[in-house]
Order: structure tokens, then C-alpha cells, then sequence
């Protein structure tokens, strides 16, 4: 470097011998410079670039390089502190195979309740269901209740004469003429109500002699509009005495327009005679065959004995 540094004094035209204490860079500042060229009228002076780095914030450099620098980006501002968020679940759902077959099925025809032999149900304004018609327009004179609705007792004078069937044709026929009917079952020794009906078994008449239920709790409504029952339950209940039978039956004149109670049929023992005394007329379902026996003459009187208003004989022909 000293051999170089020479030769630039020499062409610098500086003397040789000791060097005037001058520093080495200010011997070339000291140095000729070449002329510049003429500025052009108008223009404008050219900028040099320069950036200057430093430990300062601030950045110092030329305009051109200022010009060219990204824009600042404004210091983010604090987040709020979000509530905690409740742990995702994905849900997926179950994989179904698919059916391999698919095939319709229709309902079948609803089968009714009531049974064949309910002919008023299943066959009303036809012959057959005639019969009961006229039966029931000639029970009420002969029974000779007062005005108000009449409580009727239906008891047979022997076990298989078909009491309950002629009890519950009577019914559907009174039900269909527009009167609010109640069937009540009180043969609590072979009670049938229900089941022919096609109903509960229970709460019934046994449940309400005992305290165990009320009447909206017991009563049922039928398949047929209009006609109600209360069954004879299975609540185990000593049989039925004379005054709360009486007062059920009262109960039920005040809701109903027709009460017909399905009896044991007549033996003389105590449930029978408690049915017949609080109802105002006793009908004996007689076998045809059997009308004109002398035995049925007996059972006419011992029923009058025991306390039933006996109104009449219903004759049945079972052949």
C-alpha cells in the first residue's frame, strides 16, 4: 500500500520529503477533481442516495429511498380477551345399511268391539235388530217409573238365557235414538260387561263400592256414541248392599238419561235382592220354553217377596 500511496503524490505534484502532518485522506481530498459537466438550465440538482443505519429508531435516508420503502404498518391493538369457548365436538353421523327390501303392508280392516250377537250395532234399522226396538219402546210404561230417568234391573230366571245380550241390544237401540245411556255390571259372581263390550276391566262398580275410585275414573265410554259402561271391577269388595247401590244409581240418573243394571240371575241370595231393591223395575229374561212352567209361576212371587218391583218377562229364544 506505501508504493501506491506515492504515486498518488506524485501525481498529486507534492513534494517529497517528510509529509506535512496531514492525514492520508485529507491529502486526497486535496486532490484535483475532475470538472462537472454544465448543468442544463431548469434542471433540477441530482440527489444523491444515501440510507444511514444506526441504532435509532427513526430511519434517516434520502428522499428517493424513502420514496420507495414499504409504508409503516400500524402497531396491532390488543385483542380483548375472548370468553373460553366450549371444547368442539364433531359429531358423525351412524352408518345405516341400507334395507334390502322394502315392502307395504295396508292396515287391516279395524275389527269392531262389540260382537256378532249385538245385532242393534252391527245391523241397525234391519229386521233383526226389530225385535228390540219394540222391546225397548214397551219397558219404560210397563215399568211405570215416576218422571226422571229410570234405573231397570235385568236378571235371568236361570244361568245361560242370555240376560246380558238382550241388556246390551236394548242399550245400543236406546243409544242410537239419541238418549245418554249407562249400563251398569252388578253380577259381580260372572261378570261380562267388559269383556263383551271390549273394555277395562277395571276401575269399576266393586272399586267404587269401595272407595278406591270415582265415577269419571270408572265409567267407560263404548264403541257405540252415547252408551257408557261401568264394569264390575275387581277391587275385592264384600257385595253390593242395598243403600250404596242406591246411591250409585242416583249418582247416574243425574248424567244419564237410561241406567240398565246387569244382575245375577234371581236365587234370593243378597247381592240380587241388594240390585233389585234400589232400581224401580225388575225384568226376568226367560228361556221361551220355560214361561208357562210352574216353576217360573214361584219366581215371579219370590221376587215380589224379596222387594223387586218385577215389571215383566222378557222371552228369549235361543233355539
Amino acid at each position: 500500500m506505501g508504493r501506491t500511496f506515492e504515486v498518488l503524490l506524485k501525481q498529486a505534484n507534492v513534494p517529497e520529503g517528510p509529509i506535512a502532518p496531514k492525514s492520508p485522506l485529507a491529502a486526497l481530498a486535496a486532490l484535483p477533481t475532475a470538472p462537472a459537466p454544465p448543468k442544463e438550465e431548469g434542471a433540477e440538482e441530482e440527489e444523491v442516495p444515501f440510507i444511514e443505519i444506526g441504532p435509532h429508531r427513526s430511519m434517516e435516508a434520502s428522499a428517493s429511498v424513502l420514496a420507495t420503502a414499504p409504508p409503516a404498518r400500524p402497531a396491532p391493538a390488543p385483542k380483548a380477551e375472548e370468553p373460553p369457548r366450549a371444547p368442539s365436538v364433531s359429531l358423525r353421523p351412524a352408518e345405516v345399511s341400507p334395507a334390502r327390501s322394502v315392502a307395504f303392508r295396508p292396515l287391516a280392516e279395524r275389527q269392531p268391539r262389540f260382537p256378532a250377537e249385538l245385532v242393534a250395532y252391527h245391523s241397525p234399522g234391519q229386521p233383526v235388530a226389530e225385535p228390540y226396538r219394540e222391546l225397548l219402546a214397551a219397558l219404560l210404561p210397563a215399568a211405570g217409573t215416576r218422571a226422571g230417568t229410570p234405573a231397570l234391573l235385568f236378571s235371568g230366571a236361570a244361568a245361560g238365557v242370555g240376560a246380558t245380550t238382550v241388556l246390551l241390544n236394548v242399550a245400543i237401540t236406546a243409544a242410537q235414538q239419541g238418549q245418554r245411556v249407562v249400563v251398569v255390571d252388578a253380577n259381580l259372581r260372572a261378570p261380562a260387561i267388559a269383556d263383551r263390550l271390549g273394555l277395562e276391566r277395571r276401575p269399576g262398580l266393586r272399586d267404587l263400592l269401595a272407595g278406591s275410585a270415582t265415577i269419571g275414573q270408572a265409567l267407560q265410554q263404548t264403541e257405540q256414541a252415547g252408551l257408557l259402561a261401568l264394569t264390575a271391577g275387581e277391587h275385592r269388595a264384600p257385595g253390593p248392599e242395598v243403600e250404596p247401590v242406591r246411591s250409585l244409581l242416583r249418582l247416574l240418573r243425574l248424567r244419564f238419561d237410561l241406567v240398565l243394571v246387569d244382575g245375577p240371575a234371581w236365587d234370593g241370595r243378597p247381592d240380587v235382592i241388594a240390585a233389585g231393591a234400589a232400581c224401580d223395575a225388575v225384568y226376568l229374561v226367560v228361556a221361551q220354553n220355560d214361561a208357562d212352567a210352574p216353576a217360573m209361576q214361584g219366581l215371579q212371587r219370590q221376587v215380589r217377596e224379596q222387594g223387586g218391583c218385577l215389571a215383566g218377562c222378557v222371552l228369549t229364544n235361543r233355539g
